[in-house]
């Protein structure tokens, strides 16, 4: 009972976000999927429009399909071609560590995982960008961007969720101008006790 419980608090974060869109016409591009509505998740069951405020169900969501389902029929009663509304999900999650910006941000969960880099600044000189450092439900792994990057793994791949965080780690970094002043000091050491101790 308690691990279902879990899944279903889990598979929705306080954070997540649905955007809806529905395509107009335009006269040089076509139809262009134009939002129509943002939905936050404030609990497994409540959700926050920006349009029509808050929305409250007696038993939880318990998938992300069940939210698109019920947001896609909350707004087939408006709207005069239903199908063609998409929903599409977002996650908040932080990146930190080797980057030029770190940043708290919303990310598509079927876009892939290369395109966060570029949304922190990019990575600076000393960015291990081998060994990203995933913490997800409290659970930490590791992920190599170039390889993640030719594959093209997503945020729904990888099971990320609001409230994960990636971060970029440092390279290791020999600093030659170290080295060589903690050989001087151990060189300054030795004498020190061959002339005093010997």
């Amino acid at each position: 009972m308690f691990s279902l419980l879990f899944l279903i608090i889990m598979s929705f974060s306080r954070g997540d976000m649905y955007i809806v869109r529905y395509p107009v016409p335009d006269s040089i591009r076509g139809s262009v999927y134009m939002p129509l509505d943002t939905i936050f998740v404030e609990d497994s069951s409540t959700l926050l429009s920006v349009n029509m405020g808050y929305i409250k169900q007696n038993s939880p969501f318990k998938s992300d399909s069940v939210v698109v389902n019920y947001l896609k029929k909350l707004y087939s009663d408006i709207l005069k071609n239903p199908e063609q509304v998409i929903v599409q999900h977002f996650i908040r999650i932080s990146i930190i560590g080797e980057v030029k910006e770190p940043i708290l941000t919303y990310v598509d969960v079927k876009s892939p995982i290369s395109s966060i880099i570029p949304l922190a600044g990019g990575p600076t000189e000393r960015a291990n960008l081998k060994k990203l450092k995933i913490y997800s439900k409290g659970k930490y792994t590791k992920l190599n961007y170039y390889d993640a990057t030719k594959n093209a793994i997503t945020f729904e791949d990888v099971g990320l969720s609001s409230g994960d965080v990636i971060e970029v780690p440092r390279k290791l970094y020999i600093n030659f101008s170290n080295i060589s002043a903690a050989i001087s000091a151990i060189v300054l050491l030795w004498s020190f006790y061959q002339t005093n101790f010997k």
